[in-house]
């Protein structure tokens, strides 16, 4: 189909949405940790800790994200749509087994990886919930990336952005009602905001698939996810590789400098 030129949307439509998208992706942790200081403030430095673990991975799905949108956008300006569909599918295949890769290292490694951070024992015990369940359900999160690539690259930028506020507002009335025990729940600390934080990300999740099918018409199947042609997902890490790879620098960084902070608080 023929696009006419004054039906293109503008660079700054498609923009903002994906500015304030990444700033809440963002936010979820940063409001975990927020809300937790009503724990102690051994648990706010714990979560922060554990949130940089977290936000790391983050940035590695990246890699495929940034290079999706990119390519898929070359496919559809070219008007060739079945090359933009399987590089969709590639994309969001690959994610989703690196997520799973992830999520199992991290559940898995959790307190290794604590340690590696020189996170003292006795915050370790509040970072260690945290990290295990909001490490191990990643592979949600790898998926969510992909797919909002993708309705990126197709001018859905209101939709995944939408998706973001909605498992934002999700994550703040979860956290509220298991750190403060509202509706009969238990308290249950730093464990239910980790829980209230995967609720969020899975709802996110289904979201997400929904509005693919919806506004792509894209329906992978269980062989697209074995499928892959990686001379595409090449193509793919040829753009996102160096684009994500400067946050990845920075943010490594980052950890080392918390890493040696915490050395000197011990």
């Amino acid at each position: 189909m023929t696009v006419s030129s004054a039906a293109k949307p503008s660079l700054m439509r498609l923009a903002w949405p994906i500015f304030i998208e990444q700033g809440l992706r963002l936010l979820i942790g940063t409001v975990d940790t927020f809300m937790v200081s009503h724990v102690s403030d051994g648990a706010v430095a714990a979560l922060g800790v554990a949130n940089q673990v977290v936000v790391l991975f983050l940035i590695v799905f990246n890699f495929i994200a940034i290079g999706t949108s990119v390519v898929i956008t070359h496919h559809l300006g070219a008007r060739d749509r079945a090359g933009a569909d399987q590089i969709a599918s590639n994309a969001i295949a690959v994610n989703t087994w690196m997520g799973l890769a992830v999520s199992l290292v991290v559940y898995g490694c959790a307190a290794q990886l604590l340690h590696l951070m020189l996170l003292p024992p006795e915050l370790t015990e509040y970072a260690l919930p945290f990290l295990t369940l909001m490490g191990g359900t990643l592979f949600m999160e790898s998926m969510n990336m992909s797919i909002g690539a993708v309705l990126r690259a197709h001018h859905h930028t209101r939709d995944a952005m939408l998706v973001s506020v909605g498992q934002n507002i999700l994550n703040v009335t979860g956290n509220c009602i298991t750190l403060f025990g509202l509706f009969g729940c238990p308290k249950l600390g730093v464990t239910g905001v980790a829980i209230s934080s995967v609720c969020s990300r899975a709802a996110a999740c289904v979201a997400l698939w929904i509005l693919l099918d919806y506004r792509t018409h894209l329906r992978l199947r269980a062989r697209d996810f074995v499928a892959i042609v990686w001379s595409k997902v090449g193509r793919i890490l040829r753009i996102g590789l160096p684009a994500a790879g400067e946050n990845m620098n920075y943010w490594l960084a980052f950890m080392v400098v918390t890493t040696f902070t915490a050395r000197l608080g011990g």
